[in-house]
């Protein structure tokens, strides 16, 4: 893989939403709407990218969620999730920005698209800018959270 596709994978982690851990529950949950909800969610998921907690990130999707972009095999399930983002300890995340430009909500699914641009580090030191599309399908879960089911991404040429 080489490093602007493993940047994309970065960014579009980075990208990324819904973690349990950061999302709001009970009262406050039910007093917004699901696309707030969603929204909110994107937000938070980018924090947890900027400090790379991976294990949060994981907790973003759904427990047979999947990352799909082209040219690269899918990374399916949050434990492959988290050992996939993991290989990326080494780099360091200068700048991240992930933006919705449209969520859609139809019950307990929705469909979120948007634009993310990723400034990083490798581990020789080397700096890259990445940035793209990305199409992520979500779904509410028992427990009252959304969680991501699959997010693809498109790096810009």
């Amino acid at each position: 893989m080489t490093v602007s596709i493993r940047g994309a994978w970065l960014i579009l982690l980075l990208t990324l939403f819904g973690c349990s851990s950061l999302s709001p529950t009970g009262s406050e949950n039910s007093a917004l709407t699901s696309e707030s909800q969603i929204v909110l969610r994107l937000a938070k998921y980018e924090s947890a990218m900027r400090e790379m907690n991976f294990e949060q990130v994981a907790a973003c999707f759904a427990e047979g969620g999947e990352i799909v972009n082209p040219g690269a095999s899918t990374v399916k399930g949050q434990k492959a999730i988290r050992e996939f983002l993991s290989s990326f300890s080494g780099f360091a995340i200068l700048e991240i920005s992930v933006k919705a430009e449209l969520t859609e909500v139809a019950g307990t699914s929705a469909r979120q698209v948007g634009l993310f641009a990723q400034t990083f580090i490798n581990s020789a030191g080397n700096k890259y800018r990445v940035g793209g599309h990305f199409d992520a399908l979500w779904a509410r879960e028992i427990d009252g959270q959304w969680r991501i089911t699959r997010m693809q991404t498109t790096q810009d040429k």
